[in-house]
């Protein structure tokens, strides 16, 4: 009789072993899903963040391509307003080369004609 108790009891004990380890194990496997399921999120939200931060970049080069854009035409505008306020320098320098040729040769024109119109006056 007491053998049957001792047997039963051992059973008992060795089934409450068993569930021990069962429960065990079920724990474990909950703090590995527990974890995954937290890396998971980390990795999301990693994820999320790396897109956020190239989004971010993408549009910081969007918004430096625009301005650098603006700047080369502008450039572009100047330059080409420059060549053609050069080109103006340029004419008013000809024009101005042209009338000083030509107010020296008129006064050349003047000189010699006044010293023929003396020189006539003083022969007479």
């Amino acid at each position: 009789h007491v053998r049957d108790w001792i047997t039963a009891v051992s059973e008992v004990v060795d089934q409450f072993a068993q569930i021990r380890c069962d429960l065990k194990d079920l724990m474990e496997e909950e703090q590995m899903k527990a974890g995954v399921a937290d890396l998971e999120i980390r990795l999301a939200a990693a994820k999320q963040f790396r897109h956020d931060e190239m989004q971010l970049q993408v549009s910081k080069l969007t918004h430096e391509l625009v301005h650098a854009n603006k700047k080369h035409s502008l450039l572009k505008s100047e330059m080409t307003n420059t060549t053609e306020q050069r080109w103006h320098v340029v004419r008013i320098k000809a024009v101005k080369a042209l009338l000083v040729f030509r107010n020296r040769w008129l006064s050349r024109a003047v000189a010699q004609w006044r010293f023929r119109n003396i020189r006539r006056i003083m022969l007479q």
